[in-house]
């Protein structure tokens, strides 16, 4: 998922506050000498700017989103770049307004057109995405097609003036194309504009340089380059590279193997709030490796990476309430944890909640459903999932009987270890 570049301009002034007299108080509003907010209700876009500043940091005003977004919009009507951009960001977050990518897209347009980089990069990545079509007061607004072409021009332009973010998401377009279309000189390019990220500080460039080290994309191959430039982002306190290098020294990659290190840096990832770190710790707090068996402080890992969306922490939720294990047995609460990390992809959870479905325990009896997530699982690679698609088709549960897909996925379950398919196929038909 791609992110607005958040920290650019909100909260930060384009003029000197220095010029508006500031009071003590907790919100000067109520205070007759408030001189910054006399100048923005005479119209002054830098007062406004500054004053939606304030109440977006809380500096001296007591934080308001809403009334931030309404002295954006103020200053916004006077073209101020930093205004447009600001409510821009807004829109994309939804602070203080409803949350709308297609007015985020507007003003980000118009806060490149007055010349603003930020918003030039972040309509570079409006581009690549599109924008959805959304109703607003009866009204819809049109869909914003992706156009790869015009992001990639604008991210050209701006990796030319040295601008990180852009070189950092230009090396990734390159890097991620399919391997059929790739264009070994953009390859050699991405490299290039991720070393440049690298070396100015930027750690998410630090760790896509990793990842051109470890595969040889547009260099030569080199596991001690790989693990020198992730060490350099942890250093940085980056928890995505320490979960990296935790992955490496857990695996061999790059490495000698080493559990003590791998543990070590999954809990400075975890830490940092890298949320499969978060769900690592909580492995090993369960087991005891490497630390105090604490099914507490497990499962307080846990609910922090299931938080973050973490399908594997919150498979693991719905097994711990299933089964009473750090709190009380809570099946349904369990039904509601796997349907969420099976929304998510996750084949266990997706097997659990068919089986739910199928025999009615905890959520309502549903054939259908239960033959979607026996499928869902069955294609991912789980033979009990193939097993009991098998099964469906076999006798019309929750689909049409179709004798041809039964043998099929009974074939596949068993070629996958499933003692059961193996059985019934052992059976003259």
């Amino acid at each position: 998922m791609k992110f607005p570049f958040l920290t650019a301009i909100l909260g930060v002034g384009l003029l000197l506050t220095a010029t508006f007299a500031q009071t003590t108080d907790a919100d000067p509003d109520s205070s007759p000498a408030d001189l910054l907010r006399i100048a923005a209700l005479n119209g002054d876009a830098n007062a406004q700017f500054e004053l939606a500043n304030q109440y977006y940091r809380g500096e001296g005003r007591i934080l308001n989103y809403s009334i931030a977004a309404h002295w954006f919009r103020r200053a916004a009507r006077h073209n101020h770049p930093g205004a447009l951009f600001n409510l821009a960001l807004c829109y994309e977050m939804g602070l203080g307004v409803n949350r709308s990518k297609y007015q985020a897209f507007h003003y980000y347009r118009q806060a490149a057109a007055v010349g603003v980089r930020e918003a030039r990069f972040n309509l570079a990545l409006c581009y690549i995405s599109g924008v959805d079509a959304e109703n607003h007061d009866g009204d819809r607004t049109p869909a914003i097609l992706p156009d790869t072409v015009q992001a990639e021009e604008l991210l050209k332009t701006l990796a030319q003036e040295g601008f990180t973010p852009a070189m950092r998401e230009l090396a990734g377009i390159y890097l991620d194309r399919p391997t059929d279309q790739r264009n070994p000189e953009e390859t050699r390019q991405a490299f290039q504009l991720l070393l440049k990220g690298a070396e100015s500080g930027d750690c998410a460039s630090m760790r896509r340089l990793a990842d051109c080290y470890y595969g040889g994309w547009g260099c030569k191959q080199s596991s001690s380059k790989m693990i020198e430039w992730l060490e350099k982002a942890t250093a940085r306190n980056d928890a995505e590279a320490a979960a990296k290098l935790a992955f490496c020294y857990e695996s061999g990659t790059g490495v000698t193997p080493d559990p003590e290190k791998s543990f070590k840096y999954f809990a400075e990832a975890a830490k940092g709030g890298q949320s499969m770190a978060q769900y690592k710790m909580a492995e090993y707090c369960a087991a005891g490796i490497y630390t105090e068996i604490d099914i507490p402080q497990s499962l307080e890992w846990l609910k922090k990476s299931a938080s973050a969306g973490n399908h594997f922490a919150l498979f693991k939720l719905g097994v711990y309430a299933a089964e009473g294990i750090g709190m009380a047995e809570n099946r349904k609460m369990a039904a509601e944890l796997f349907y969420e990390a099976a929304k998510l992809g996750n084949v266990h959870a997706q097997f659990n909640i068919a089986l739910y479905f199928q025999k009615g325990e905890y959520l309502p009896p549903d054939a259908g459903a239960a033959f979607f997530w026996f499928k869902r699982a069955a294609e991912a690679g789980d033979n009990r999932a193939q097993f009991h698609l098998a099964l469906c088709y076999m006798k019309g549960t929750g689909t049409p009987k179709d004798e041809a897909k039964a043998f099929e996925w009974l074939k596949k379950s068993a070629e996958n270890g499933n003692v059961e398919a193996l059985s019934l196929l052992a059976v003259p038909r």
